[in-house]
């Protein structure tokens, strides 16, 4: 699969656009939305901030994103610190600066696709530590469920 550069510009047509051609199936605290060409995992926190998966039907791409509702240095990466019930580990994001609706918009990508898929899926909460964000907790009720039904609608 390729991750990351093939997979945003298909990205940037549907970035959490609320498309309202999508289907939507909720899952615990997780929402799946999907289209012909594109299925969607998140959740978000109290703080407005969320986590997801993104696959696209038609090119071979999925990944894993924060979306912080903040800037960022474009390119840049970061290790940070997350936390579970299962306990702590560093994971790191990418920065990456999306065309959105004639406006810019700021996504932290998952750099560790099958780690952060691990992560996601097998815990009940997670808690990222990010610089000048602070501490952000994520509900992973429904999570694995949902993970799992965006990989199958895009045939992964």
């Amino acid at each position: 699969m390729h991750y990351l550069p093939a997979s945003l510009s298909v990205f940037i047509l549907f970035f959490i656009s609320g498309a309202s051609f999508a289907e939507t199936i909720r899952a615990g605290d997780w929402t799946v939305d999907y289209t012909d060409t594109f299925s969607e995992a998140y959740t978000e926190n109290a703080a407005g901030k969320s986590i997801g998966f993104w696959c696209g039907s038609e090119e071979n791409n999925c990944f894993f994103y924060l979306r912080t509702n903040t800037s960022c240095k474009e390119n840049s990466r970061t290790i940070i610190q997350a936390k579970t019930d299962a306990g702590k580990t560093e994971i790191e994001l990418l920065c990456r600066k999306i065309a959105h609706e004639g406006d810019y918009h700021y996504l932290y990508f998952f750099t560790d696709t099958a780690r952060s898929k691990t992560l996601l899926e097998e815990r009940r909460y997670i808690e990222l530590s990010l610089p000048d964000i602070g501490k952000q907790t994520f509900s992973l009720k429904g999570s694995k469920i949902s993970i799992r039904k965006v990989s199958e609608l895009a045939g992964k």
